[in-house]
């Protein structure tokens, strides 16, 4: 049964650990962890049973920004991703935001296609910090 919740400190290490090897180019510590949580951002986390299989990572402004979503490896295709989406999206209009975004590269088509299934749209095209195609993507939100 998979549950999707606030993380807490006994998770901390856990969605350290799916960060690095999801993401190795942010070099993500537990102090990395608590500043950007301390900084506005809110992680929530996709358990099944009692091991974490996802995490997303989302930080609130005038509006929301999806900034990252991660799942293990062996819980890909299962629905663990678009929860996740999902869940981020409640939090957002439950915090009082209007829309969500997000950013993702263009070669990312599956994830272009769960977010296009949440509702999002692709609102332009631009490049990330490495020169790589993006999508911005947004949801509006109903409050």
């Amino acid at each position: 049964m998979l549950s999707i919740r606030e993380m807490s400190e006994a998770d901390e290490e856990g969605v350290v650990r799916l960060l690095n090897c999801n993401f190795p180019h942010v070099g993500m510590t537990r102090r990395k962890l608590r500043a950007r949580m301390d900084s506005g951002a809110v992680f929530l986390v996709a358990v099944s049973g009692s091991e974490l299989v996802g995490f997303a990572d989302v930080v609130f402004g005038r509006s929301a920004l999806l900034r990252g979503i991660a799942v293990k490896e062996s819980f890909r295709g299962k629905g663990v991703g678009p929860k996740l989406v999902l869940a981020a999206a409640r939090e957002a209009a439950r915090e009082g935001r209007l829309k969500i975004r997000l950013k993702v590269r263009k070669s990312n088509t599956s994830a272009i296609k769960t977010y296009e299934e949440a509702g999002f749209f692709v609102r332009r095209e631009d490049l990330d910090a490495l020169g790589e195609p993006v999508y911005l993507m947004e949801k509006r939100l109903a409050t």
